[in-house]
């Protein structure tokens, strides 16, 4: 016991010692501080009853003595209540006044919400009637007919500039909706429909500007929304300075919505959206004129409730117009214009209109169609109605339907830009406008033709409507009185078209990488008829082939449907063109093509049609009123070249004027002459019939091709080419082909008579009297020609040197050449000399080996080395060659037709070489023996050999050498004939022919003279007769 007593006291003196250290010790360390008393705010003073006077009228319950509680948004005002729990209340009637709470107590234009009926609301917390004060409304249902409004601007005409009057509205803290028919009104505007929802601004705004109260409001169903406006259509002009707008002037508009969708407003911006089969229409005195169709419709109105703006056009009262859609449409008669696109925005401020489709859109005006990538379009907000800057960037086309527009249908890839330079009056063009297309431009024009280009650039330039009078000229019509009205259009003032232009219209086709086109008025054609060709080569504008490369008037002319005729095609780097345009159409003043000129046509002349064509670096065409000059220049890399049938003309310069018959090239060129202006025989030759009927004429299979470094002038009468020339030509005499090629320093050609250039007719009738080559000290005359069997095969070829040629086709085709001077000759023959032997082991044929066979390869060549004094005389006709005075020549066998040798080194011949030296000498053709004839059968000659002759007369000096020795000797005249293989020496009395023979070994031989001494070349074998003398040194052996 005693123990338990121990313990007891032991614990209970424990616990109060700790309880006396934790009261002194710790517990002042743990004890709060003191603090000061704090007195509390007092509740806030509420508005007087006076502060809501000037929502309502004199005499309103809302201005008497009623239940007034405020909340942060707004006043709820009203007379009786019930309270149904701890948070819901039903008030009646009760006026909303949202924009006047604790929040924003300075807006002037609240939204103001009746419902006679009364509301049943539920707060957020517990409602405190004495308080004067309230909490948030969490929502609320307004029972009955409901009248939603807000007052006008201070100072204005006393009228709502909102009113919606519907029933059974809902609302919380951001919004007030109902679901029945709602009848409101905007300013002007007036919309019925059902389902409407109006958001309010979220708090924290001044409240100063009534659009700070209401965010938005939607209707889902839209049952009509009108809205008056005056003017005259969206783009039409508004009533004059003076001139009373809306009703007074008599011309009432109203615009008309209506959309399957909802219905959105932004008060903020007072923009409207519509959505669903969305139609504005804007009617002016009950005539539908302006359009919108589309899927969706945005409408920012420009402050309509604001009275103090002044308002002229319809577009006064817009902002912006945006039409969305597959596609929205919008039809616009008050400026003749259609559009279709997938978004069509139109800013009424900045005036623009821009659509834009994701396949395209489509635009009509007046007679133009267009379908466009996309189209901004900028006019004149203060006059809408005058022609704008249009831009269609991206692909397009355009038809147009007007038969004066010479343009059918046009295509683009880039865009197409149009722009007024100036300030343009409405409806009526009178300033220049700008037309600039880019990319892959391709147009259809009214004539049938097209025209390509990767750019377009031109300018029209306004002008009165022109009216014909009697004699077919153009005039304008005057505006003497100043009238405004006087019709005016639009003309081509000048174009600029780049990049791979081709254009093919009824006149011309031109091909180019630049082309500018200059368009000039001018009158009409005259009437020339009773006016006969004039002198001189008949400068007749209808016979100027020049004036077929383009379209030239008459006086019985007109604007008539393309006919089948030829069109010259025109190819260059650049053309320039200068156009006339008057009452017959369009045709070419002056045309310039520069870089790489090509031009083709087929020209009609002489009831023929003949194919020209020409290049070079720049061509110049003017019509100077049948004084016609065509131009061809050319450069370094590309000379200038007249192509016409198969002739041509080749120069720096050619310069062609029909008017003046006379073709002249100023410098270092070529021509041929085409085969239809050859001359189709010789000139006849005193009385001979023979020759006046063609007998002796020829053919020209090559027509004659002339090259010189000078100039080259033809006057229809003389051919004149200097410094330099070069022929070459190929002709069919009686039936055997012949090739010449002729040069020397000057080249005279005469005709007959003088021929017309534009009458081909004439020129291939014409005659050649005398062809004359000259030569210089520098340029000598050399001819060659080359003479064919009728089976092609070569048999001669003929070289010429003289110091001058004259060549008379009307004298039978004689041939002069003024000496000193020099021929060679090569010519198949049976042996290869006259007066040798054939080389023992070697077969026939076998010096020419090198020959073609097509020249008579399997023939042995002759060749023929001779040099004259005086002068060569050739007659084509008979086929004899003449050389006068000092005439040398040499013969030996070749191996080549161009195998050539000197005869004046020919003093110590050798084996198969012969010389002759005479006074005359003369080479023919045996008469009735030629290559293709059957003489040669008794002749033992192949049908490829000619039957040629040869003459020497007076001096006669001849020396022949062969494997059997050395035969020389002189006589007074030596003949050798190629058929007979037979060479004859003649002498005269008193001077009989001396002959001496050499051995191959050095050895005398026969010696002797005679009157006659005949040689047979092969066998050597000499017969003579009339000897006078004769040494008998015969060889050993051999042949006599």
């Amino acid at each position: 016991m005693l123990d338990r007593l121990t313990h007891y006291f032991s614990a209970l003196i424990f616990l109060v010692a700790s309880a006396v250290i934790y009261s002194n010790a710790l517990t002042p360390w743990m004890s709060p501080p003191d603090v000061e008393l704090i007195a509390l705010k007092k509740s806030p003073v509420h508005r007087t009853d006076d502060s809501l006077d000037d929502l309502f009228p004199e005499g309103a319950w809302q201005r008497s003595s009623c239940k007034r509680l405020q909340t942060a948004q707004g006043v709820l005002l009203f007379q009786n209540w019930e309270q149904t729990d701890d948070s819901h209340w039903k008030l009646w009637p009760i006026t909303v006044v949202i924009g006047r709470g604790l929040t924003n107590e300075t807006a002037d234009a609240p939204i103001v919400i009746d419902a006679v009926e009364g509301a049943e609301l539920k707060f957020t917390e517990s409602l405190d009637m004495m308080s004067g004060g309230a909490p948030p409304i969490d929502w609320g249902r307004m029972v009955g007919g409901v009248h939603i409004y807000r007052n006008g601007r201070p100072g204005g005409d006393g009228r709502h500039s909102m009113d919606l009057r519907t029933a059974d509205v809902g609302m919380d803290t951001r919004k007030i909706w109902t679901t029945k028919t709602i009848e409101m009104s905007v300013g002007e505007a007036k919309m019925v429909g059902r389902d409407l929802t109006i958001h309010l601004a979220a708090a924290g705004g001044n409240g100063s500007a009534p659009s700070t109260v209401l965010d938005r409001m939607e209707l889902i169903y839209l049952d009509q929304l009108m809205m008056p406006i005056g003017g005259r259509g969206l783009f039409g002009e508004g009533p004059s300075d003076g001139e009373p707008h809306g009703d007074a002037a008599g011309r009432e508009a109203m615009i008309s919505v209506a959309c399957g969708g909802r219905v959105e407003y932004d008060f903020a911006i007072d923009q409207l959206l519509l959505r669903d089969s969305v139609s504005l229409v804007y009617q002016t005195d009950g005539a539908l004129a302006d359009r919108f169709d589309c899927q969706q419709l945005e409408l920012t109105l420009n402050d309509p409730t604001n009275d103090a703006i002044e308002r002229r056009s319809a577009l006064d009262w817009l902002v912006r117009i945006v039409a969305t859609g597959t596609p929205a449409i919008a039809k616009l008669p008050s400026i003749e214009t259609e559009i279709a696109a997938d978004t069509i925005d139109l800013n009424a401020v900045s005036g623009l209109l821009n659509a834009t489709g994701s396949r395209g859109i489509r635009v009509r005006r007046g007679p133009l169609t267009a379908s466009l990538a996309r189209l901004i379009y900028q006019f004149d907000p203060a006059n809408p109605a005058a022609f704008g800057i249009l831009d269609a960037d991206g692909a397009g086309i355009v038809t147009v339907k007007d038969p004066d527009v010479p343009v059918r249908e046009a295509r683009w890839r880039d865009g197409l830009h149009v722009r007024p330079k100036g300030i343009p009056t409405a409806k009526k063009m009178d300033v220049d406008v700008e037309v600039r297309i880019d990319g892959e431009v391709r147009a259809w024009l009214v004539d049938g033709g097209e025209f390509e280009a990767d750019s377009v650039f031109g300018l029209f330039v306004p002008e009165p409507v022109n009216e014909s009078v009697a004699d077919g000229s153009v005039i304008g019509t005057t505006n003497e009185s100043g009238n405004d009205d006087a019709k005016t259009t639009l003309a081509p003032e000048w174009f600029n078209i780049k990049g791979n232009v081709r254009i093919v219209s009824a006149a011309i086709i031109a091909e180019t990488q630049e082309m500018w086109l200059n368009f000039v008025n001018e009158a009409g054609p005259s009437n020339r008829q009773g006016g006969g060709p004039t002198s001189g080569g008949g400068k007749s504008n209808a016979a100027s082939p020049l004036r077929q490369w383009v379209s030239q008037p008459n006086a019985d002319s007109g604007m008539v449907d393309p006919v089948a005729r030829a069109r010259p095609v025109v190819r260059g780097d650049s053309i320039n063109a200068q156009l006339r345009r008057n009452s017959a159409g369009l045709s070419a003043k002056r045309l310039s093509v520069v870089g790489h000129v090509e031009v083709e046509h087929q020209i009609e002349t002489g009831g023929q049609s003949l194919a020209a064509r020409l290049t070079g670096e720049s061509l110049e065409l003017k019509d100077g009123g049948g004084e016609d000059v065509l131009q061809l220049s050319s450069s370094a890399a590309s000379p200038a070249r007249f192509e016409i049938g198969d002739g041509f003309f080749v120069g720096p310069q050619i310069q062609i004027r029909p008017s003046d018959n006379m073709v002249w090239i100023n410098a270092a060129g070529e021509f041929q002459i085409p085969t239809a202006a050859l001359p189709t025989g010789l000139a006849p030759s005193g009385n001979d019939s023979s020759t006046r009927n063609g007998a002796s004429g020829f053919v020209w299979t090559k027509p004659p091709h002339c090259r010189w470094q000078g100039e080259m002038l033809f006057d229809g009468r003389k051919a004149v080419l200097t410094d330099g020339v070069d022929i070459e030509a190929s002709l069919i005499s009686d039936r055997e082909p012949w090739e010449l090629k002729v040069s020397g320093d000057r080249l005279e050609v005469d005709l007959q008579e003088s021929v017309q250039m534009r009458d081909m007719a004439s020129m291939k009738n014409a005659v050649i009297q005398k062809i004359t080559i000259l030569q210089a000290n520098d340029r000598p005359v050399i001819v060659q020609a080359m003479h064919y069997g009728s089976d092609g095969v070569r048999e001669t070829k003929h070289l010429v040197y003289a110091n001058q040629l004259t060549m008379s086709p009307g004298d039978g085709g004689q041939l002069i050449g003024e000496g000193p001077g020099w021929y060679r000759g090569w010519s198949v023959g049976g042996t290869a000399n006259p007066m040798a032997k054939p080389t023992t082991g070697k077969p026939q044929g076998a010096l020419v080996s090198n020959a073609s066979m097509v020249d008579g390869a399997r023939d042995e060549l002759t060749g023929i080395h001779l040099t004259f004094n005086d002068s060569m005389r050739v007659d084509l006709t008979t086929r004899n060659l003449d050389f006068l005075r000092g005439v040398r020549v040499g013969v030996q066998s070749v191996s080549g037709w161009d195998q050539a040798f000197d005869a004046a080194k020919m003093d110590a011949i050798s084996v198969g070489q012969s010389t002759l030296d005479c006074d005359r000498l003369r080479f023919s053709v045996e008469p009735g023996r030629n290559a293709s004839g059957g003489a040669f059968a008794s002749s033992g000659m192949s049908a490829s050999q000619t039957a040629w002759e040869m003459e020497a007369t007076t001096g006669v000096i001849f020396r022949t050498r062969n494997e059997d020795g050395l035969l020389e000797g002189t006589a007074s005249r030596a003949a050798y004939s190629a058929s007979k293989d037979v060479f004859t020496v003649d002498g005269v009395p008193n001077r009989p022919v001396v002959f001496r023979q050499t051995r191959a070994d050095g050895q005398p031989g026969i010696e002797g003279a005679v009157r006659t001494l005949t040689v047979h070349p092969k066998t050597m074998e000499v017969q003579g007769s009339g000897f006078e003398r004769l040494s008998n040194a015969m060889p050993p052996s051999g042949n006599r």
